[in-house]
């Protein structure tokens, strides 16, 4: 019986093609992992993700673009140790953990999905970046992004694990604190 993967259908089809190494994507060419990871001895880290390390689906996809990274991004587990915002722009913890954000190398910040479509950008994901583009994906990959950043504890069952994340009223789930002050 023969089965059928994702990667069995992608090493058979036209979408083959267009991500194939050697092509351009997004303004950047597209580089196999191994190509990437040759590539990465003399690159610095320049850009900087802070990403909730609390949400099983956060590290789950870090953990994944983590196999992209040339080095040319830092992953910062904002709920590891004593977050700092001086070391982040001056980003608050809280608002940190409502959403990914991405530091590029001029200081610019890029938060949500436009954070998503930054470090997919870094990665060399330049078509990731062009399809959640499209007219008409671009608003629901916004909208699907806002709306899992704000229930991704009710959605990865983490809600009442801790007194700080007991509460879920009116659609917004509190995130934990990690030990900060509140506004």
């Amino acid at each position: 019986m023969t089965s059928f993967s994702l990667l069995n259908i992608l090493k058979h089809s036209s979408l083959n093609k267009l991500i194939s190494p050697g092509r351009v994507l997004g303004g950047r060419p597209v580089l196999t992992i191994s190509q990437q990871r040759r590539s990465s001895s003399s690159i610095k880290p320049n850009h900087k993700v802070l990403y909730d390390g609390n949400c099983p689906i956060c590290v789950k996809e870090v953990n994944l673009l983590q196999r992209a990274n040339n080095g040319s991004v830092k992953f910062v587990d904002i709920t590891k140790g004593r977050y700092n915002p001086a070391d982040h722009q001056g980003i608050q913890y809280e608002d940190a953990m409502g959403a990914l954000h991405v530091i590029s190398p001029d200081k610019k910040l890029f938060v949500g999905m436009d954070g998503t479509r930054e470090l997919y950008r870094a990665l060399g994901l330049g078509w990731m970046v062009s399809f959640t583009e499209l007219p008409g994906v671009k608003s629901v990959a916004d909208n699907a992004y806002r709306w899992f950043a704000l229930n991704r504890y009710w959605l990865t069952g983490r809600l009442g694990e801790s007194k700080e994340e007991e509460d879920c009223d009116s659609g917004r789930c509190k995130i934990p604190n990690n030990g900060q002050r509140k506004r």
